[in-house]
């Protein structure tokens, strides 16, 4: 970053072409790979959310949460004081997707079910989220307590019965381990109260068309 500043703030020729390799040639590349495969990856998620839940909006919803889970990703990091890593931090990030899908498709499903036998789509959408709250805390709680010696570097060694702490192996996988803990975290609150929200929302505009439209109309009326 310093010398990046220090030649932009130098006066040199067109004809130089300055250019950096090594190992920051390889992390651009890894950067690059990366955001192809997330871009990959959720294309593929939202033709296959299509085909299951045959609705543009369902699945636009259910990839909501894996954009917005790379957030609680980066502050977990930020806050845990580990550094960005483009290999380990971004093959996080992109693990996380299948296990947040998995939550967001199991509350949009039992929501799909019930709301045939229900009468009150709110209420449906009330009864789905309590439904759903144990599995998805036990799939988000198994995973974080798994993935926390790995984020604590701690090594246990069931064959030689020893402990380590600090290990070069551990170290290596912190930045993935971190990232995952934390945007599963995240994902998960999005999940249970971010999704119901979404779900609720059309039918609120639907039930409150008329008053939508008059305050419209009157906010229309005193602007001119």
């Amino acid at each position: 970053m310093e010398i990046s500043d220090w030649i932009k703030s130098q006066n040199f020729s067109n004809q130089v072409n300055i250019k950096f390799a090594g190992t920051n040639e390889d992390g651009e590349e890894s950067a690059a790979f990366l955001g192809r495969a997330m871009l990959g990856a959720l294309f593929l998620m939202f033709v296959i959310l299509l085909t299951q839940f045959n609705s543009f909006y369902q699945a636009a919803i259910t990839l909501s949460t894996v954009v917005l889970s790379t957030v609680g990703a980066l502050t977990g990091l930020l806050i845990t004081g580990q550094v960005f890593s483009v290999i380990m931090s971004g093959l996080g990030i992109v693990s996380l997707a299948g296990i947040i899908v998995n939550n967001s498709i199991v509350l949009i499903d039992t929501y799909n079910r019930l709301k045939d036998d229900e009468v009150d789509p709110i209420e449906t959408i009330i009864h789905s989220a309590a439904q759903r709250l144990r599995p998805i805390l036990l799939t988000t709680a198994t995973t974080m307590i798994g993935l926390t010696p790995v984020a604590l570097q701690i090594t246990i060694d069931w064959f030689g019965r020893s402990i380590e702490f600090g290990g070069l192996m551990s170290a290596w996988w912190v930045p993935f381990s971190t990232a995952v803990i934390w945007g599963l975290g995240f994902s998960s609150l999005l999940t249970l109260f971010l999704i119901p929200t979404l779900l609720a929302l059309p039918v609120y505009l639907k039930n409150n068309k008329e008053n939508l439209e008059k305050r419209f109309f009157k906010l229309t009326e005193s602007a001119k």
